[in-house]
């Protein structure tokens, strides 16, 4: 893949900020949500960073928004 293709392609993984950006929702409500188990994704990490798979934030939204508990369920208990 050329490099220009590279540097203009959507990130896969995206942080707490870009996750409430992609959801049109405040970053505190972001927190508010991930505090409660109401947010279904659950982060990787890169070292110290934490990042969200964006298909799967996509696939959650799609799926209605439901809990971090149904969301694993409907998953199949992991990722």
């Amino acid at each position: 893949m050329p490099a220009e293709s590279l540097t203009q392609a959507a990130p896969i993984g995206i942080d707490a900020q870009d996750v409430a950006t992609l959801l049109g929702i405040s970053q505190s409500h972001f927190y508010g949500l991930l505090r409660t188990g109401r947010f279904g994704p659950e982060p990787r990490r890169l070292g110290r960073a934490k990042r969200y798979d964006r298909d799967e934030v996509l696939a959650w939204f799609r799926a209605g928004c439901p809990a971090r508990s149904r969301w694993q369920a409907m998953r199949g208990g992991g990722r």
